[in-house]
């Protein structure tokens, strides 16, 4: 009887030597293969062809949504590879733009690398038309994964991407304005009725079941922070769609007032509402208050 308790033993414990030595060679070789992934991509080179439309991309002071040449110059002589590679590259802008020319790839791990990017919170500046944003690089990633985004595969849920887009908003709040160079010249433009501001193209749809809700962020009065000598604020318009998105600004002694105007050349829809965020920046650190009118 005990022989059979001791070979019992003895069996127990080569089991367990045997697992202990299987998690080890499986844990070896799972860092070696990541090392070796790191170290090739480490050692990767670009071609002479690569490097010089990302020389010239790196020319750009901004990402342009819709593209431009030299984006698509690049993707003419990039591979995914590279592309892969140029994401680590120290110009934000260019991570941004490589990351863009995977989504066109449809590069099967795109969700690594903005997993890669989850801390990437350098400044870049984007432009979609007439419109811009100041954003981070891993906010700008994140917007590809949008769970209404049609037509993406590996699109977060509701809640990975509101888990997520919470530390986007978090590095956004850390984003100042950047102070312009020529400010007499430019205070002497805003006089006349010229305010620089970049738009967010975040909307509520009266379709949307928490419209209500999101009603609520909608206030004649706005609030805003100054930074020395200029003032940053956040306005959330309610309109119909007979408004326009692109609000008339003028100046009013010390108040600005922020005013949509009639659409005249598209189809009009007085029932249908939106509500839209607008961040914008404003060089005169007279302004007491801002206001919000919609046009008759």
């Amino acid at each position: 009887m005990t022989e059979i308790i001791e070979k019992s033993k003895i069996m127990k414990i080569k089991s367990i030597f045997i697992l202990v030595f299987l998690s080890l060679i499986f844990t070896f070789c799972g860092k070696d293969l990541k090392n070796k992934k790191q170290q090739k991509q480490k050692q990767h080179k670009l071609t002479i062809e690569v490097q010089n439309a990302v020389d010239s991309l790196s020319l750009i002071d901004e990402i342009r949504l819709r593209g431009t040449k030299r984006f698509d110059d690049l993707l003419k002589v990039a591979s995914n590879q590279d592309l892969v590679f140029l994401t680590k590259n120290k110009n934000p802008k260019i991570r941004c733009y490589a990351f863009n020319g995977l989504i066109i790839n449809k590069y099967p791990e795109l969700t690594d690398i903005f997993f890669e990017h989850l801390k990437d919170t350098s400044v870049i500046q984007t432009r979609y038309e007439c419109t811009g944003e100041r954003t981070t690089v891993m906010n700008f990633m994140l917007n590809y994964f949008h769970p209404k985004n049609i037509g993406v595969k590996n699109k977060f849920s509701e809640i990975e991407y509101n888990k997520y887009n919470k530390i986007a908003e978090s590095y956004k709040k850390n984003i100042k304005p950047v102070k312009i160079e020529n400010y007499e010249k430019e205070i002497k433009k805003l006089q006349n009725n010229d305010l620089e501001y970049f738009q967010d193209y975040y909307c509520a749809d009266s379709k949307d079941e928490d419209f209500e809700v999101k009603r609520k962020l909608v206030k004649k009065n706005i609030e805003f922070v100054k930074y020395e000598e200029m003032v940053l604020a956040t306005a959330y318009f309610e309109v119909n769609g007979c408004n326009s998105h692109f609000p008339n600004i003028e100046r009013r002694n010390d108040t600005i007032i922020l005013k949509y105007q009639m659409r005249n050349k598209y189809p009009c829809d007085e029932k249908h509402r939106i509500i839209e965020k607008i961040n914008f920046v404003i060089f005169d650190q007279y302004v007491t208050k801002i206001k919000t009118v919609i046009a008759e």
